[in-house]
C-alpha cells in the first residue's frame, strides 16, 4: 500500500489526517490520525529486495475514550483486509487519548 493509498483510506473516516505530525498551529481539535511509514522490514530472496514491507503507524488521537471511533477506525482496516494490532495510551500534558495501531502494508 503507498502513502497515497493510505492517506485515501484514512481520510474515509471524516477525520483530520496527517502524515507525521501537524504544524504547531495548525493542530486541529481531537479526534484526528496522525500516520506515518518510519521504516520497512522487506523479504530477501538471492540477496535482493523479493518483497517490499513497510511499517505502518496509525495514531487515532481523541479527548475522551471513543468505543465507536475505535470501531469505525477497525471497520475500515478490516474492509481493507489489513492486519493490526493496537495499544492504547494516555497522554497526561495533553490530556488525549492515544489508540496506536501498526500493521505491515
Amino acid at each position: 500500500m503507498t502513502y497515497e493509498e493510505v492517506k485515501q483510506m484514512l481520510l474515509e473516516l471524516g477525520l483530520p489526517v496527517t502524515y507525521w505530525s501537524f504544524d504547531e498551529e495548525d493542530v486541529p481539535a481531537a479526534p484526528y490520525i496522525i500516520f506515518s511509514m518510519p521504516e520497512s522490514d522487506n523479504l530477501a530472496a538471492d540477496g535482493r529486495v523479493y518483497q517490499k514491507i513497510n511499517k505502518l503507524y496509525i495514531e487515532l488521537y481523541v479527548s475522551s475514550k471513543s468505543p465507536r471511533i475505535e470501531a469505525q477506525l477497525e471497520e475500515l482496516l478490516d474492509a481493507h483486509e489489513l492486519f493490526y494490532n493496537r495499544q492504547e495510551y494516555y497522554i497526561e500534558k495533553d490530556k488525549l487519548f492515544e489508540e496506536l495501531y501498526t500493521l505491515e502494508v
